[in-house]
């Protein structure tokens, strides 16, 4: 539907509809009619044509029987450049409806780490797709990785880590000489991570009794410490949550009440 109030005529509405035939051929038709009547009769509205649809190019033709100086014909041909979007956003429909893998345990010597990724497409554009990532472990601290990371592509099926309790090699020692009881280590996060990476653990009663629980973030300069957020569980445990910035490396370390 169109409505035209031109300055210098009366206004007109135009109906058109399209029908697909069959493999990308389509016909069309329309109708325009000014108020007040067509100035060259009733049939000078009148206009049909057809289209013809590739990957790439379409070819269309249209036919108006009283165009400005008589019967108007009109060819066209598009080109359409880069990927088709319904292309894009079928990979985005297969990588949601994947099955979510079950966790994996640590390696045998509890330092690698394979977790699993479940993934959700969050928003589309020139510049690639936002997905938000969760990748979940069955290691007995780390429990979950979380966050949103623009990719050009579909999402990868898992992320890996490196758990141990010892800092990375070459890294400076943690402020007051903090022991760490896990320290994780991500060579890569997948894309460009948008915002900050959400870490879920799970801690005993023993490691937490009259202490308190920072992650230390590893930064250019050294350590960078996050207080984590607490819900305890039923055995007694404690479940922390913490929000922190992209990083290589992160440490969790009980330090006394009345800090380190």
């Amino acid at each position: 539907l169109d409505l035209e109030l031109p300055v210098d005529n009366y206004p007109s509405a135009m109906l058109g509809a399209e029908y697909p035939v069959a493999g990308g051929f389509t016909l069309r038709s329309g109708y325009r009619y000014r108020l007040h009547g067509n100035e060259l009769g009733a049939w000078s509205g009148f206009s049909a044509g057809a289209g013809f649809r590739l990957e790439k190019v379409s070819f269309d033709y249209a036919y108006s029987p009283a165009g400005d100086l008589g019967d108007s014909h009109r060819f066209s041909v598009d080109f359409r450049f880069g990927p088709p979007p319904a292309r894009l956003m079928e990979e985005i429909r297969l990588v949601e409806a994947a099955p979510v893998v079950p966790p994996a345990a640590a390696a045998s010597d509890g330092s690698d780490l394979v977790l699993p990724v479940s993934a959700k497409a969050l928003s589309l554009s020139s510049r690639g797709v936002i997905y938000e990532l969760r990748g979940e472990a069955s290691s007995s601290v780390l429990k979950s990785v979380s966050f949103r990371t623009l990719l050009r592509g579909p999402a990868g099926t898992e992320l890996r880590a490196a758990e141990s309790k010892e800092l990375p090699e070459g890294s400076p020692p943690l402020p007051g000489g903090a022991a760490p009881v896990s320290v994780w280590e991500f060579p890569h996060f997948p894309g460009s991570v948008q915002g900050e990476v959400r870490l879920e653990f799970v801690l005993p009663a023993s490691e937490t009794a009259g202490k308190g629980i920072l992650v230390f973030v590893r930064t250019g300069g050294g350590w960078e410490s996050r207080v984590p957020a607490a819900v305890p569980k039923a055995d007694g445990s404690l479940v922390f949550s913490v929000t922190v910035p992209p990083a290589p490396a992160y440490a969790v370390c009980p330090v006394l009440i009345d800090g380190i």
